[in-house]
């Protein structure tokens, strides 16, 4: 809770600060916002991936049902008010980001929000980093949390190897998950571009996700009649929305081979040419 306390304070810093910049009428940098970009579909494909990846954080709820009290009631309510909230928050962070930061100084910035308060917050710019670092530990503490989790229930239902479904008798922690996690995690770590990382792996969980919901739209159909638990009425969408929001996605899935095959190719020849 306090390192999300400590991102959510850098976040409305970061907004009040691109709202007051906005206000004093420095919109230069927003004034052709599609300028010099492409329209390839592989590429579009890839930043739907990127874009994605900052909102991926709600679905580790889904892997720690068990942990949670009352999760029938607790589960749905969670998703419906945190989704909303990191949308806006979000939405209104990457506006203040590019009302006072160049598109030359997004791409080339390693942490954005660092280089936003090297660039409005005077004496005060030392705080980003410590923001920054508190964001990643508390986002990397959950995602250790949640998908040792995932791989502890997959061991339990026989999908790994028993031995991860182990859990530690005093404190009742998977061990063996998370030891599996981190050797999984160390064997990624050798793509040194985590963007190559980020492409390739959202691909994987797109692709999953895609089959996990065609599963589960085909249960509905064809077993109507399962007891299901947890239930969340789907709100009132219009067929234009439904059919913006798969077009999409498709061109995401068709799009990203091909984009990917690219990335592959360009590491090759940039290793060619670094021997």
């Amino acid at each position: 809770d306090i390192f999300m306390g400590t991102k959510i304070l850098a976040l409305v810093i970061i907004i009040l600060a691109g709202v007051w910049v906005l206000f004093s009428g420095n919109t230069d940098n927003i004034q052709a916002p599609m300028a010099d970009t492409t329209t390839e579909p592989g590429f579009i494909a890839l930043a739907f991936y990127s874009g994605l990846f900052s909102y991926s954080g709600w679905n580790y709820l889904n892997f720690v049902t068990e942990e949670l009290r009352d999760p029938y009631k607790n589960l749905p309510k969670a998703i419906s008010i945190s989704m909303p909230l990191v949308t806006i928050i979000y939405v209104f962070t990457n506006i203040a980001y590019f009302v006072v930061l160049t598109k030359d100084e997004i791409l080339s910035s390693n942490a954005v929000a660092v280089t936003f308060g090297d660039k409005l917050l005077g004496v005060m710019s030392w705080t980003m980093p410590f923001f920054v670092a508190c964001s990643t530990f508390g986002a990397l503490n959950g995602a250790i949390f949640a998908s040792s989790r995932l791989f502890f229930v997959g061991a339990r239902n026989g999908h790994l190897p028993a031995a991860i479904a182990l859990i530690n008798v005093d404190k009742f922690t998977p061990v063996p998950s998370l030891v599996f996690l981190c050797i999984i995690t160390l064997v990624l770590l050798i793509i040194e571009d985590v963007y190559v990382l980020i492409n390739y792996l959202s691909f994987v969980e797109a692709l999953f996700t895609l089959l996990s919901v065609s599963g589960l739209l085909w249960l509905r159909y064809k077993r109507p009649d399962l007891e299901r638990p947890i239930k969340e009425k789907p709100p009132p969408v219009h067929p234009t929305e439904i059919r913006t929001s798969i077009s999409p996605s498709s061109a995401v899935e068709l799009n990203t081979i091909s984009a990917l095959a690219n990335y592959a190719t360009e590491a090759g020849d940039n290793e060619c040419n670094r021997d």
